[in-house]
């Protein structure tokens, strides 16, 4: 077995705390049944049994000295399986299941080199279909005339040499659209991520498709009002997803959370059902480009 992420030997869950509500002991993943699961290393998961992980009963288990860890009563499907990039949770310490939201949807993740919109470095996508994990993607991009802000990197760690030989935003986009085309689509802050997808587009002459999206961070104001704030590091840690933040996969699972968790709480079974709950608008992907007022010099 791997070796997992030193020093975290603390439960995965953390039971009885205030206002977690439906969050609290239970785990996303993939199901029901019973079994062990044996968490490897950063990129590898062992899986044990049929089924899926169902809400956490019984000790945690450390496999040995920095060897593994491993759940008692919970299974994650299948005897042995990998993912797209990283693990769903990334590094797996708190894992949750929000059982019973039914939910199809997209999350998607953008980070940027510039100030720009249209300065993709990086995308990622976690599909979920009928409240499970479906498939995930994520691929770094390289940006326009590789230009680069200080700030940006210190932000997210993408550097211009991770991106020299990857491909632009058009190169990446046939294997980007099939998760977006026709589905809902999520994004913690999603003007952001609208407007770096939309200015993408515009900028290589792509036709847009059509979805609809819907903001995770309106979701969260909505259903936690309670909160300090709503920023996506603030909601892990409220939903106790051990997340790296600015990481676009880790993001995406993070934004993922939101509306499972809030479904769970408001006993939703779809995303419009969810967003009818709680108030929050769907919106159709709008790529209408916007320019800017043209003067009439002979009026003037």
């Amino acid at each position: 077995m791997d070796e997992p992420n030193a020093g975290h030997d603390r439960p995965l869950v953390r039971r009885g705390v205030p206002g977690a509500h439906a969050a609290e002991q239970i785990l996303f993943a993939l199901g029901g049944g019973s079994g062990d699961v044996h968490v490897g290393g950063e990129r590898d998961v062992h899986l044990a049994g049929a089924g899926g992980l169902e809400a956490l009963d019984g000790d945690f288990v450390s496999g040995g000295r920095r060897r593994g860890r491993r759940f008692r009563g919970a299974v994650l499907q299948g005897a042995r399986q990998r993912e797209t990039g990283v693990n769903f949770w990334g590094r797996v310490r708190r894992p949750f299941f929000f059982g019973g939201a039914q939910m199809d949807f997209t999350a998607i993740d953008f980070e940027t080199a510039t100030e720009k919109s249209n300065s993709a470095c990086s995308v990622a996508v976690v599909e979920v279909r009928g409240g499970e994990l479906a498939r995930t993607y994520s691929t770094l991009i390289r940006p326009p005339r590789m230009a680069f802000l200080p700030f940006n990197i210190s932000i997210h760690g993408i550097t211009p040499d991770m991106v020299a030989h990857e491909r632009d935003f058009a190169g990446i986009w046939p294997e980007l659209r099939p998760y977006l085309e026709n589905h809902i689509v999520l994004a913690h802050n999603a003007p952001f991520d609208m407007g770096v997808l939309k200015s993408s587009l515009l900028a290589n002459h792509i036709a847009p498709p059509k979805f609809f999206h819907c903001c995770t961070v309106q979701i969260s104001r909505k259903a936690w009002p309670q909160l300090p704030n709503h920023k996506l590091n603030t909601m892990g840690a409220f939903l106790h997803v051990d997340f790296r933040h600015h990481d676009a996969l880790e993001d995406a699972r993070a934004c993922a959370a939101i509306p499972l968790a809030a479904a769970k709480m408001v006993g939703a079974d779809s995303v419009e059902a969810l967003a009818k709950a709680l108030h929050v608008s769907i919106k159709p992907f709008d790529c209408t480009p916007k320019y800017p007022r043209r003067f009439d010099m002979r009026r003037s």
